[in-house]
């Protein structure tokens, strides 16, 4: 039987929400996050057996979108009338700690992430990030790029990339969930 590494926890109180943000912007150099979008997520913070915050994620199910903020309007426009009906949702704010981006506190956030994904196996995924590592993988998982250019975020000029699954049982998320799981010794 395999011991995780990590502990998670859904973290609501402004105080773990600013943490949250401080450790995503120590990752990335930039935080994207604000206290008023993050409370209305469902944020993701996961520790390590220390206690010490190493990763986490949120999940948005906000018909704002908000990965599509920065956007050609006619893009964001045009993905927000095509989900209209159905039941969409995105993961945002993504990171694991540096320390950790090879081991396997990173492949348990990760399959934490694709269990989630799977759980909501009938909805519209949205995803974006400034990552080409991320980008590569989700495009690998089978995930469609809506949107591939420079936007400017707080008077910084990124490179953002989304993407869309309309039924993530048909990306490699399902795979790729259980290959982590045989990795971890889960499976």
């Amino acid at each position: 039987m395999s011991i995780s590494a990590t502990t998670v926890e859904v973290i609501k109180s402004d105080e773990d929400l600013i943490l949250f943000q401080e450790y995503f912007a120590r990752e990335f150099g930039h935080n994207i996050g604000d206290l008023n979008f993050m409370r209305g997520c469902t944020v993701f913070l996961f520790r390590d057996q220390m206690g010490d915050p190493v990763g986490g994620y949120c999940i948005n199910t906000d018909q704002s979108f908000r990965v599509l903020s920065g956007l050609p309007i006619e893009i964001a426009d045009d993905f927000r009338r095509k989900a209209v009906d159905l039941d969409p949702y995105e993961i945002n704010m993504l990171w694991v700690d540096k320390e950790h981006r090879l081991g396997r506190i990173r492949n348990e956030i990760w399959l934490h992430t694709f269990e989630t994904m799977l759980e909501r196996k009938n909805q519209v995924l949205l995803i974006a990030t400034t990552s080409d590592i991320l980008h590569e993988m989700y495009v690998q998982a089978g995930m469609q790029t809506i949107f591939d250019g420079t936007i400017i975020h707080k008077n910084e000029t990124l490179r953002k990339r989304v993407m869309y699954s309309a039924n993530i049982m048909s990306t490699q998320v399902p795979a790729l969930r259980e290959m982590l799981r045989k990795r971890l010794g889960l499976g």
